[in-house]
């Protein structure tokens, strides 16, 4: 019955504080299945010892599940953009007792052109659909609410970092993510897990074949770079010496 139980929102009857602790015990003590295809993957893919960069990790579904693969000796880095996100997602990842195997960073990943961006609500300014594309999932062009300070993989990780995963789902931006991790997919070589949530961000799986990356849909199937031009939502992008 819990399982099933929704919490109302704090702009009904509860204030946003008790409604965020009601959240956090619900992720933590009565999580639901999120995105199973997606959960199955990483729980097969991700090795304890791991190296994982969870890039728009929201309030950490999965990040909770990357910090269980990788274990005591790996380590996940957690993204997120939203300040609210990234405040909840710190007291999530210490209850869950994973803190000393993630690092939070509340920042924008983008293609590493500015130190700053714009962030914009999504659709009825939902948690999770903050993004730094400027509209929301139906096309609608938002209003820029926030600056948030900016990077890409690639200046965040150092030459010579161990990076084993990285799961991308920014609402839209995965094509600039992606533009910015270049050096990172010819040298580091992570497996990649993609959201592409529109044909702008479909567009970026350019960078990932110009890499020497096959891309598979979650049924395994692998993907033709000239036959397969139709946006497919989630993607696994593996290097090709390890299909």
């Amino acid at each position: 019955m819990l399982k099933s139980f929704r919490i109302p929102r704090p702009s009904e009857w509860i204030p946003e504080t008790i409604y965020s602790r009601l959240k956090l015990i619900k992720m933590v003590w009565f999580p639901h299945p999120y995105e199973p295809e997606v959960s199955g993957i990483i729980h097969r893919i991700v090795k304890p010892g791991w190296i994982c960069a969870d890039v728009g990790a929201n309030r950490g579904i999965i990040t909770r599940i990357l910090a269980k693969q990788v274990g005591p000796l790996g380590r996940v880095i957690a993204f997120e953009a939203f300040y609210k996100n990234a405040k909840f997602l710190c007291k999530f990842i210490k209850v869950c007792g994973y803190a000393s195997r993630v690092k939070v960073e509340n920042i924008a990943i983008s293609d590493g052109t500015q130190s700053e961006i714009c962030l914009f609500p999504g659709r009825a300014s939902s948690n999770e659909e903050w993004n730094i594309i400027g509209h929301d999932l139906d096309g609608k062009a938002m209003e820029a609410v926030f600056r948030v300070p900016a990077t890409s993989l690639d200046n965040y990780f150092p030459p010579g970092s161990v990076l084993n995963f990285v799961k991308i789902d920014i609402e839209g931006a995965e094509s600039l993510a992606l533009r910015g991790m270049r050096r990172i997919l010819r040298e580091s070589r992570p497996v990649v897990l993609v959201e592409f949530h529109d044909e702008a961000g479909w567009r970026g799986r350019e960078e990932l074949f110009a890499a020497s990356y096959n891309l598979h849909d979650m049924k395994g199937r692998q993907l033709d770079p000239n036959k397969d031009v139709q946006r497919v939502y989630h993607c696994l992008a593996c290097p090709m010496e390890k299909n």
